[in-house]
């Protein structure tokens, strides 16, 4: 989708690493690794979220981190993780946060 937007979410969770963000790590492989399409500008709709440190977190500060760079809020959102997390955010997370289920979709 040309409108949507990427976003790289995750906050510095392990001290080993460091000072880097797990959303700004992710950021860094997909340049390192050159995962972008050609020709395509999703590069240039990619943007980090640097402070979630759970998968609850991830999914709030993801909708918070969208509003902040359209000025608006995402209508459709598109998860991709680990399977065994799928569970945990259909039926826990997104509940909470209140987020229509027909309005999601996860990729694990």
């Amino acid at each position: 989708d040309p409108d949507s937007l990427l976003i790289f979410s995750g906050g510095e969770t392990r001290a080993v690493t460091g000072p880097l963000t797990e959303g700004a790590s992710y950021f860094h492989v997909a340049d390192a690794m050159k995962l972008w399409p050609a020709g395509s500008t999703v590069r240039a709709r990619t943007v980090t979220e640097e402070f979630a440190t759970d998968s609850f977190e991830n999914f709030m500060f993801s909708i918070c981190r969208f509003k902040e760079v359209t000025g608006h809020y995402p209508t459709k959102i598109s998860i991709v993780s680990f399977t065994f997390k799928q569970r945990r955010f259909e039926s826990l997370h997104a509940p909470a946060l209140g987020w229509p289920k027909d309005n999601l979709v996860y990729i694990g």
